[in-house]
């Protein structure tokens, strides 16, 4: 069954149309139909099969193409009614089966649909079109090893299947087999070479293995061979801006919201894009998020239902989670010790979770926390009954309008209370009452542009300390004779204006040298464009140590080859600054007036002392910089101190959280509004 749905008017049933008087006319009639349905000319088809029906009520087969009809025009409920009752006449045809699997997979009844491929595959073993459905139903599920499966036997049955090498490919990217992923994008296209969808998706896994030029030239055959596909331009933005192409970014994400203005994963993009560009400020931000809000939003406002949940404000309280982060991920970092550390009498912690590939840390919330619930291949609808059914009292959003986020289901508000505010900037959603920030990153006069009513805490997030994490060593300085900034920034913060003041700070200090990792390093391509670039400023590439992807642990071990961190500019690093410090490197940083994204770490280093570290101008940066590398006694002292004041410090974020919980709860139990909040 096709997937594309043409949405109309059903046409009802003309009476007058002429009867069908024998077994051959209602069989070449059937036939007719078909021909027609194959054609596209689906009210044609409909037509006939309804005069089929008037003559021979229980015909199976008309009952069967009316249903798929109905699917194709979107009309889910009525082809369900129709395949069945099809099937409750003839419930031996396998296509019957394949079918209604494909309708109640649309529904979202994933168990059932299994059946019905299942039931398909009795009939029919042989049948690659139900193999293949089956996968797709599979990997919605989130059963990806079961869905390569399928999806292989549906290209052992037909080797010439582009679909399924397309579909295996996207599983095995899930599975993290990306190599094989690229094989089988590349199959698919070898068997299909106009196959703008395989383009797309071979862009997305080249894009994670860190080829973004190749990536971004599998991109633009997609947008050649089918130019207005609004995901396409999305993934090109997402790859421009990790090669820190941030305005050829912004641009194609604006791009996909030409093509399609609902498209709402483009225009999440294009809000986290813009803490990135140079040119707009505080106030553009929170213009374009509350466009989305407009759009997305404010329609479901009258889905909302009421909250029966009991108004009684010294009872244990029900905090509920929401993230697609609950892995090794630097947001989980921020926000893991509200789930390990949580105060368990008076509080229970539920986690709805859209990981896709869990790991040890997944493993280390759900052991923590009183309930689990995996998102994937759950509509919002469901997700939000799921929250009301666990009686939810605090719904927290901890993803902001990064990738994964469900901010569509804080939309129909399922719980009394909702709060954001980390992982990412408060997202602009009406029906969140709270965010979660500090004074220095928001200041009193910008709370004009936010919905959200701040609580003010001492961090704006806190720090799960790595299970293992390499002790401090001492300053790489004494050993190598020179001494080494670095940076360990995701790598689209390296912004040109980034690199023009480490090109000035290499200069002031002899023999220095630069380190850079991140996982965007492993590219080839953009190793020797970091390398032009720097050599352009004056700098000698034996100056330059590039480092691509490794363990944490193996990340967290290269601080000991930094004397001083340097922070990105303008866009700040929030979990990196306190890994460096915990590390016991100290980091350089500038801050700035125009938005939240470039306090970052200012934010971070004030609440430790360490205002010092903090810049106001550019060449306030490099003297900094400059004083810490001419008194290397002072930064050795200071190294061996940072990890106890940062692991004392953070330690405080969950009490002021779990003090701002129950502020909250008790303004709702009295039925106040929500009002800021001040934590001491």
């Amino acid at each position: 069954m096709g997937r594309k749905k043409r949405k109309r008017k059903r046409r009802q049933p003309n009476p007058q149309q002429q009867s069908i008087d024998s077994v051959d006319d209602i069989e070449g009639k059937l036939q007719q139909a078909i021909s027609l349905h194959q054609a596209g000319q689906l009210q044609q088809a409909e037509q006939i099969c309804q005069q089929i029906l008037r003559n021979s009520p229980q015909h199976a087969d008309a009952l069967h193409l009316l249903g798929v009809i109905a699917y194709q025009v979107g009309e889910n409920n009525v082809a369900t009614s129709l395949i069945t009752q099809a099937i409750k006449i003839d419930s031996n045809q396998y296509v019957f089966f394949n079918s209604l699997g494909s309708v109640l997979q649309e529904q979202g009844r994933l168990r059932e649909s299994i059946q019905a491929f299942n039931r398909a595959l009795e009939i029919q073993p042989d049948y690659a079109d139900v193999h293949y459905n089956k996968g797709n139903t599979l990997q919605e599920q989130g059963k990806l090893e079961e869905a390569v499966d399928a999806y292989q036997q549906a290209i052992r049955i037909q080797p010439n299947h582009p679909e399924a090498y397309n579909n295996l490919g996207n599983v095995l990217q899930e599975r993290g087999r990306l190599e094989e992923s690229i094989q089988a994008y590349h199959k698919a296209i070898e068997i299909q070479p106009n196959y703008a969808d395989a383009y797309n998706n071979l862009g997305n896994v080249l894009q994670e293995r860190g080829r973004l030029e190749e990536s971004i030239q599998a991109y633009h055959k997609a947008i050649e061979i089918q130019p207005n596909d609004p995901r396409v331009y999305s993934n090109l933005g997402n790859s421009l801006q990790t090669q820190g192409r941030i305005v050829d970014a912004v641009n194609s994400f604006r791009q996909s919201l030409i093509i399609n203005p609902n498209f709402i994963e483009g225009h999440s993009n294009l809000i986290f894009a813009q803490d990135f560009h140079l040119d707009i400020g505080l106030q553009e931000q929170q213009i374009e998020r509350q466009k989305w809000n407009q759009r997305f939003i404010l329609p479901l406002a009258n889905s909302i239902q009421s909250h029966p949940n009991d108004r009684n404000p010294e009872r244990r309280i029900r905090i509920g989670y929401v993230s697609a982060d609950f892995r090794q991920h630097s947001a989980a970092q921020g926000f893991g010790q509200l789930i390990l550390n949580y105060n368990q009498t008076q509080f229970d912690v539920f986690c709805y979770s859209g990981v896709v590939k869990e790991d040890e840390i997944t493993k280390r919330f759900k052991d923590a926390v009183s309930g689990w619930y995996s998102t994937l291949g759950k509509s919002d609808k469901k997700l939000v009954e799921q929250i009301r059914n666990d009686e939810i009292d605090i719904l927290v959003d901890l993803s902001g309008h990064t990738s994964g986020n469900r901010l569509l289901a804080f939309g129909y508000k399922p719980a009394p209370i909702q709060v954001t505010g980390i992982g990412h900037d408060a997202p602009g959603v009406t029906m969140i009452d709270y965010r979660l920030t500090t004074p220095i990153k928001t200041r009193p006069e910008e709370e004009k542009h936010f919905v959200e009513k701040p609580v003010y805490l001492g961090f704006f997030m806190g720090f799960m300390s790595p299970l293992k994490i390499p002790p401090v060593g001492y300053l790489p300085a004494y050993e190598k004779g020179h001494v080494t900034f670095g940076c360990l920034n995701r790598f689209s913060k390296v912004s040109d204006e980034s690199l023009g003041l480490w090109a000035s700070l290499l200069k002031r200090i002899p023999n220095s040298k630069l380190l850079l990792k991140s996982g965007e390093l492993d590219n080839i391509e953009l190793r020797g464009h970091t390398i032009k670039r720097l050599s352009d400023l004056g700098v000698s590439s034996n100056r330059v140590i590039l480092r691509g992807g490794t363990s944490q642990y193996k990340h967290l071990n290269t601080y000991n080859q930094v004397d001083i961190s340097l922070d990105t500019f303008p866009c700040g690093g929030g979990a990196t600054t306190l890994e460096s410090l915990c590390m016991g490197t100290p980091v350089v940083s500038l801050t700035d007036d125009s938005k939240q994204a470039y306090r970052y770490a200012s934010a971070t280093l004030s609440p430790l002392g360490l205002n010092e570290w903090v810049a106001k101008t550019k060449d306030e940066y490099v003297e900094i910089s400059c004083h810490w590398a001419r008194n290397l006694g002072e930064l050795a002292e200071l190294r061996q101190e940072l990890r106890s004041q940062v692991l004392t410090q953070t330690a405080k974020f969950v009490p002021q959280v779990e003090i701002a919980y129950r502020e909250m709860w008790s303004r709702w139990c009295r039925g106040e509004e929500s009002s800021s909040i001040y934590i001491k």
